[in-house]
Protein backbone atom coordinates (compact mmCIF):
# COMPACT_ATOMS: atom_id res chain seq x y z
CA UNK A 1 0.00 0.00 0.00
CA UNK A 2 1.25 3.56 -1.36
CA UNK A 3 1.21 6.08 1.95
CA UNK A 4 1.84 9.38 0.16
CA UNK A 5 3.16 10.27 -3.63
CA UNK A 6 6.37 10.72 -2.46
CA UNK A 7 6.71 6.98 -2.04
CA UNK A 8 4.92 6.59 -5.48
CA UNK A 9 7.62 8.54 -7.51
CA UNK A 10 11.04 6.28 -5.62
CA UNK A 11 9.04 2.70 -5.42
CA UNK A 12 7.37 2.47 -9.05
CA UNK A 13 10.35 3.10 -11.07
CA UNK A 14 12.50 0.80 -8.80
CA UNK A 15 10.10 -1.93 -9.08
CA UNK A 16 10.38 -1.40 -12.75
CA UNK A 17 14.30 -1.16 -12.65
CA UNK A 18 14.08 -4.39 -10.48
CA UNK A 19 12.21 -6.63 -13.01
CA UNK A 20 14.33 -5.24 -15.79
CA UNK A 21 17.54 -5.87 -14.25
CA UNK A 22 15.96 -9.69 -13.34
CA UNK A 23 15.05 -10.07 -17.32
CA UNK A 24 18.47 -8.62 -18.54
CA UNK A 25 20.14 -11.10 -15.79
CA UNK A 26 18.07 -14.04 -17.16
CA UNK A 27 18.85 -13.68 -20.69
CA UNK A 28 23.02 -13.00 -19.76
CA UNK A 29 22.97 -15.83 -17.98
CA UNK A 30 21.22 -17.99 -20.73
CA UNK A 31 23.57 -16.13 -23.69
CA UNK A 32 26.60 -17.31 -21.46
CA UNK A 33 25.93 -20.70 -20.65
CA UNK A 34 25.36 -21.18 -24.51
CA UNK A 35 27.74 -19.14 -25.85
CA UNK A 36 25.21 -17.80 -28.83
CA UNK A 37 21.82 -16.54 -29.88
CA UNK A 38 21.76 -18.13 -32.99
CA UNK A 39 18.33 -20.41 -31.94
CA UNK A 40 16.54 -17.75 -30.26
CA UNK A 41 17.10 -15.10 -33.61
CA UNK A 42 15.55 -18.16 -35.77
CA UNK A 43 12.71 -18.45 -33.76
CA UNK A 44 12.23 -15.30 -33.60
CA UNK A 45 12.44 -14.83 -37.45
CA UNK A 46 10.01 -17.60 -38.28
CA UNK A 47 7.31 -16.17 -36.07
CA UNK A 48 7.06 -12.76 -37.61
CA UNK A 49 8.56 -13.48 -40.83
CA UNK A 50 8.85 -16.54 -42.36
CA UNK A 51 8.36 -20.55 -40.63
CA UNK A 52 9.31 -22.55 -43.45
CA UNK A 53 12.93 -24.28 -43.24
CA UNK A 54 16.26 -23.57 -45.08
CA UNK A 55 15.85 -25.06 -48.76
CA UNK A 56 19.57 -25.98 -49.43
CA UNK A 57 20.26 -29.11 -48.09
CA UNK A 58 23.83 -27.55 -46.78
CA UNK A 59 22.81 -24.81 -44.56
CA UNK A 60 20.03 -26.99 -42.99
CA UNK A 61 22.92 -29.97 -42.06
CA UNK A 62 24.46 -26.81 -40.65
CA UNK A 63 22.09 -25.28 -39.39
CA UNK A 64 20.87 -28.47 -37.23
CA UNK A 65 24.99 -28.67 -36.33
CA UNK A 66 24.70 -25.33 -34.38
CA UNK A 67 21.40 -26.04 -32.84
CA UNK A 68 22.82 -29.19 -31.40
CA UNK A 69 26.23 -27.18 -30.34
CA UNK A 70 23.68 -24.54 -28.89
CA UNK A 71 21.69 -26.98 -26.93
CA UNK A 72 25.00 -29.13 -25.41
CA UNK A 73 25.83 -25.61 -24.06
CA UNK A 74 23.10 -24.70 -22.54
CA UNK A 75 22.84 -28.32 -20.84
CA UNK A 76 26.45 -28.63 -19.80
CA UNK A 77 27.73 -25.12 -20.16
CA UNK A 78 31.32 -26.65 -21.22
CA UNK A 79 31.72 -23.91 -24.05
CA UNK A 80 31.53 -25.91 -27.27
CA UNK A 81 31.78 -24.13 -30.34
CA UNK A 82 31.66 -26.97 -33.33
CA UNK A 83 29.53 -30.12 -33.35
CA UNK A 84 33.23 -31.82 -33.92
CA UNK A 85 34.24 -30.52 -30.31
CA UNK A 86 31.27 -31.82 -28.38
CA UNK A 87 32.04 -35.38 -30.20
CA UNK A 88 35.56 -35.08 -29.27
CA UNK A 89 34.84 -34.56 -25.53
CA UNK A 90 31.94 -37.58 -25.63
CA UNK A 91 34.65 -39.83 -26.98
CA UNK A 92 37.12 -38.52 -24.27
CA UNK A 93 34.28 -38.91 -21.39
CA UNK A 94 34.27 -42.56 -22.96
CA UNK A 95 37.89 -43.33 -23.53
CA UNK A 96 38.77 -42.70 -19.81
CA UNK A 97 35.63 -43.23 -18.06
CA UNK A 98 35.17 -39.44 -16.53
CA UNK A 99 32.05 -38.85 -14.75
CA UNK A 100 30.40 -36.20 -16.18
CA UNK A 101 29.39 -33.87 -13.23
CA UNK A 102 32.55 -33.16 -12.79
CA UNK A 103 33.11 -31.60 -15.69
CA UNK A 104 29.99 -29.60 -16.68
CA UNK A 105 29.57 -25.80 -15.73
CA UNK A 106 33.42 -25.63 -16.55
CA UNK A 107 33.30 -22.67 -19.67
CA UNK A 108 36.33 -21.88 -20.31
CA UNK A 109 38.14 -24.26 -17.83
CA UNK A 110 38.43 -27.38 -20.42
CA UNK A 111 40.59 -27.27 -23.81
CA UNK A 112 38.21 -28.90 -26.14
CA UNK A 113 40.97 -28.89 -28.61
CA UNK A 114 43.75 -30.40 -26.43
CA UNK A 115 41.09 -32.03 -24.00
CA UNK A 116 42.24 -31.07 -21.04
CA UNK A 117 41.53 -28.87 -18.51
CA UNK A 118 43.36 -25.53 -17.96
CA UNK A 119 45.40 -24.69 -15.25
CA UNK A 120 44.09 -22.68 -12.27
CA UNK A 121 46.66 -19.44 -12.00
CA UNK A 122 47.34 -17.59 -8.52
CA UNK A 123 46.42 -14.28 -9.57
CA UNK A 124 42.64 -15.16 -11.31
CA UNK A 125 41.65 -16.68 -7.47
CA UNK A 126 43.41 -13.61 -5.98
CA UNK A 127 41.94 -10.99 -8.61
CA UNK A 128 38.26 -12.50 -8.45
CA UNK A 129 38.86 -12.61 -4.95
CA UNK A 130 39.92 -8.66 -4.30
CA UNK A 131 36.65 -8.10 -6.93
CA UNK A 132 33.83 -9.62 -4.77
CA UNK A 133 35.70 -7.79 -1.91
CA UNK A 134 35.10 -4.34 -3.46
CA UNK A 135 31.50 -4.90 -5.17
CA UNK A 136 30.43 -6.15 -1.79
CA UNK A 137 31.60 -3.41 0.16
CA UNK A 138 29.54 -1.19 -2.55
CA UNK A 139 26.60 -3.17 -2.37
CA UNK A 140 26.49 -2.79 1.82
CA UNK A 141 27.55 0.73 1.58
CA UNK A 142 24.45 2.21 -1.02
CA UNK A 143 22.35 -0.71 1.02
CA UNK A 144 23.36 1.06 4.57
CA UNK A 145 22.32 4.78 3.13
CA UNK A 146 18.87 3.41 1.15
CA UNK A 147 17.56 1.76 4.69
CA UNK A 148 18.90 4.19 6.91
CA UNK A 149 16.57 6.21 8.55
CA UNK A 150 19.16 9.18 8.96
CA UNK A 151 19.81 11.51 6.14
CA UNK A 152 23.43 11.63 4.90
CA UNK A 153 24.21 15.09 4.66
CA UNK A 154 27.09 17.29 4.10
CA UNK A 155 26.87 20.89 4.93
CA UNK A 156 30.16 22.47 3.35
CA UNK A 157 32.78 20.76 1.19
CA UNK A 158 35.98 20.81 4.08
CA UNK A 159 33.77 19.12 6.94
CA UNK A 160 33.49 15.18 6.91
CA UNK A 161 29.59 13.63 6.24
CA UNK A 162 27.44 13.25 9.02
CA UNK A 163 24.12 11.14 9.86
CA UNK A 164 21.10 14.01 10.69
CA UNK A 165 17.50 13.42 11.77
CA UNK A 166 15.00 15.27 13.26
CA UNK A 167 16.07 14.91 16.81
CA UNK A 168 19.57 14.16 16.40
CA UNK A 169 23.04 13.96 14.37
CA UNK A 170 25.93 11.73 14.76
CA UNK A 171 29.30 11.22 12.77
CA UNK A 172 29.79 8.75 9.94
CA UNK A 173 32.12 5.91 11.12
CA UNK A 174 33.21 5.74 7.88
CA UNK A 175 35.16 9.12 8.01
CA UNK A 176 35.59 8.37 11.68
CA UNK A 177 37.93 5.35 10.88
CA UNK A 178 39.57 7.65 7.58
CA UNK A 179 40.28 10.08 10.29
CA UNK A 180 41.04 7.94 12.84
CA UNK A 181 38.89 10.11 15.30
CA UNK A 182 36.40 9.15 17.77
CA UNK A 183 32.52 9.69 17.18
CA UNK A 184 30.06 12.44 18.45
CA UNK A 185 26.30 12.40 18.44
CA UNK A 186 24.46 14.88 19.08
CA UNK A 187 20.57 14.99 20.89
CA UNK A 188 17.74 17.64 21.09
CA UNK A 189 18.83 17.50 24.89
CA UNK A 190 22.39 18.22 24.27
CA UNK A 191 21.60 21.58 22.39
CA UNK A 192 19.68 22.84 25.15
CA UNK A 193 21.67 21.82 28.03
CA UNK A 194 25.63 21.31 26.70
CA UNK A 195 25.66 23.14 23.66
CA UNK A 196 29.23 24.45 23.81
CA UNK A 197 30.85 21.32 25.23
CA UNK A 198 29.12 19.09 22.28
CA UNK A 199 31.00 22.08 19.81
CA UNK A 200 34.43 21.75 21.14
CA UNK A 201 33.61 17.89 20.99
CA UNK A 202 33.17 17.65 17.17
CA UNK A 203 35.45 20.40 16.24
CA UNK A 204 38.07 17.52 16.63
CA UNK A 205 36.18 15.85 13.37
CA UNK A 206 36.16 18.67 11.17
CA UNK A 207 32.58 19.99 11.89
CA UNK A 208 32.46 24.01 12.68
CA UNK A 209 30.48 25.76 15.46
CA UNK A 210 28.14 27.01 12.67
CA UNK A 211 27.14 22.96 11.48
CA UNK A 212 26.09 22.19 15.34
CA UNK A 213 24.12 25.38 15.52
CA UNK A 214 22.17 24.83 12.39
CA UNK A 215 21.53 20.90 13.18
CA UNK A 216 20.11 22.38 16.87
CA UNK A 217 18.01 24.18 15.39
CA UNK A 218 16.90 21.71 12.45
CA UNK A 219 15.16 19.68 16.07
CA UNK A 220 12.85 23.18 16.39
CA UNK A 221 11.99 23.74 12.98
CA UNK A 222 9.47 22.19 10.84
CA UNK A 223 10.77 23.20 7.46
CA UNK A 224 14.31 21.65 8.07
CA UNK A 225 12.44 17.99 9.57
CA UNK A 226 10.25 18.00 6.62
CA UNK A 227 13.69 18.54 4.30
CA UNK A 228 15.55 15.90 6.36
CA UNK A 229 12.42 13.46 5.77
CA UNK A 230 12.49 14.44 1.95
CA UNK A 231 16.10 13.55 2.02
CA UNK A 232 15.84 10.40 3.41
CA UNK A 233 12.99 9.61 1.13
CA UNK A 234 15.30 10.14 -1.56
CA UNK A 235 18.07 8.01 -0.54
CA UNK A 236 15.58 4.92 -1.06
CA UNK A 237 16.93 5.01 -4.64
CA UNK A 238 20.48 4.06 -3.42
CA UNK A 239 18.74 0.39 -3.98
CA UNK A 240 19.49 0.44 -7.38
CA UNK A 241 23.10 0.99 -7.59
CA UNK A 242 23.17 -1.42 -4.69
CA UNK A 243 21.26 -4.17 -6.64
CA UNK A 244 24.03 -3.72 -9.44
CA UNK A 245 26.64 -3.48 -7.02
CA UNK A 246 25.15 -7.28 -5.83
CA UNK A 247 25.34 -8.59 -9.75
CA UNK A 248 28.39 -7.60 -9.45
CA UNK A 249 29.21 -9.84 -6.30
CA UNK A 250 27.64 -12.56 -8.04
CA UNK A 251 30.02 -12.94 -11.05
CA UNK A 252 33.18 -13.11 -9.64
CA UNK A 253 31.76 -15.04 -6.69
CA UNK A 254 30.06 -17.81 -9.56
CA UNK A 255 33.54 -17.86 -11.36
CA UNK A 256 35.41 -18.71 -7.97
CA UNK A 257 33.20 -22.00 -7.71
CA UNK A 258 33.88 -22.77 -10.81
CA UNK A 259 37.47 -22.67 -10.64
CA UNK A 260 36.73 -24.98 -7.11
CA UNK A 261 34.87 -27.08 -9.44
CA UNK A 262 37.80 -26.93 -12.20
CA UNK A 263 40.41 -28.28 -9.15
CA UNK A 264 38.15 -31.20 -8.44
CA UNK A 265 37.49 -31.74 -12.21
CA UNK A 266 41.34 -31.35 -12.45
CA UNK A 267 42.02 -34.14 -9.57
CA UNK A 268 39.06 -36.87 -10.98
CA UNK A 269 40.94 -36.67 -14.53
CA UNK A 270 44.42 -37.22 -13.20
CA UNK A 271 43.19 -39.91 -11.38
CA UNK A 272 41.32 -41.71 -14.09
CA UNK A 273 44.59 -41.39 -16.18
CA UNK A 274 46.91 -42.50 -13.59
CA UNK A 275 44.43 -46.18 -13.33
CA UNK A 276 43.85 -46.32 -17.01
CA UNK A 277 47.78 -46.51 -16.79
CA UNK A 278 47.93 -49.52 -14.09
CA UNK A 279 45.73 -51.46 -16.35
CA UNK A 280 48.10 -50.87 -19.44
CA UNK A 281 51.19 -51.57 -17.45
CA UNK A 282 48.89 -54.89 -15.96
CA UNK A 283 48.08 -56.26 -19.09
Amino acid sequence: MIDSLNDLTVKVPLLSFIAFLGVVAIVFSFHYRVGSSLSFKGKLYALIIDRSDFHDENIKIFWRGRKDVERFNAIFNIGAKSVSEVVGFGRWVDKYNLDIKFLTNLKGRIDLEKMRLRRVELWEVLALFVMTIVFLFGFLFFLSIAFSSFALVKFDDNEPWLWLSGNSAHSNKLADLLSNESGWAITVSDCDNSLESIKEKVRSSGVSKETVDIICRSFANEKDKAKIEEIIREQRILVVPALGALFFVLLPYIELQRIGKSLSARRHVFNKYRSRRKVKFSM
